[in-house]
């Protein structure tokens, strides 16, 4: 997840993109704690502070920065620091964090819409989506 940070940071290069970096730092901050045990960061935290640098990349319009993003949404959905058991509050939920995410998807480039659909019916699905040439779904 911190490579995917760092390059969303060092291609987030435009005035434009300053929210983008400072998310980037921020839950780049937020993952050193973390791992570094510095003070407990719950899941649901840690996961909003990496979600947003990847809403925001996916909100830019640019392909190479939402490309990352959804480079970044598989890696945070596979990464076991970011689970968590139990969470009542409906609005930390992984689900519903990763839903407000993407929640721009119909308006972004269709093939980075393709790439952040494959990553959702991979979430949905628990199984990797395979697609062969004529765009037929299955499981593996």
């Amino acid at each position: 997840m911190e490579e995917v940070l760092s390059n969303l940071a060092h291609d987030a290069t435009s005035s434009k993109a300053k929210n983008l970096r400072d998310a980037c730092i921020s839950a780049t901050d937020g993952l050193f704690i973390s791992r570094n045990g510095t003070r407990k960061v719950q899941p649901h935290e840690l996961r909003e502070k990496c979600f947003l640098p990847l809403k925001l990349a996916l909100e830019s319009r640019s392909s190479k920065l939402s490309l990352h993003a959804v480079n970044g949404l598989q890696k945070l959905i596979s990464d076991d620091r970011f689970r968590s058991e139990n969470e009542e509050d409906a609005e930390s939920q992984l689900p519903v964090q990763f839903l407000a995410t993407v929640a721009s998807t119909p308006s972004l480039a269709d093939e980075v819409q393709v790439e952040v659909m494959k990553v959702t019916i991979s979430n949905v699905d628990g199984n990797q989506p395979s697609y062969s040439n004529e765009r037929s779904c299955s499981t593996r």
